[in-house]
């Protein structure tokens, strides 16, 4: 639920005051996401398969590079994902969601298989 979230910034910021900025490299990785797992329009957002596959996609970052703060930024996910699912949308958790994205993708290296 959070990458969906995140897609759906612009509808966000038109609901809350708070202004969430997403950087372009996010952004980018967001649209990829959702382009790669479409939501099914006639299933609701809770029995769409979409949303499960778009979570795998961005875990799987976590399988193949890691950053010092993959702890945090996976658990905002959580959070962000729960809160989504009960419709309680918390425009600063998204935004520390999105900083720590572009900070993970800027600091995370390859795992060493070894």
């Amino acid at each position: 639920m959070a990458v969906t979230t995140v897609a759906n910034i612009d509808m966000i910021n038109n609901a809350y005051p708070h202004h969430i900025k997403v950087d372009a490299q996010t952004e980018k990785t967001v649209n990829e996401i959702c382009d790669n797992a479409p939501r099914g329009k006639s299933v609701g957002i809770g029995e769409d398969n979409a949303i499960n596959n778009r979570g795998k996609a961005f875990i799987s970052g976590f399988l193949t590079y890691q950053s010092p703060i993959d702890v945090t930024h996976y658990a905002l996910a959580l959070n962000i994902g729960h809160s989504s699912k009960s419709n309680e949308i918390d425009p600063i958790m998204i935004n520390q969601f999105t900083d720590l994205w572009k900070i993970r993708s800027e600091t995370s290296k390859p795992v060493d298989t070894h």
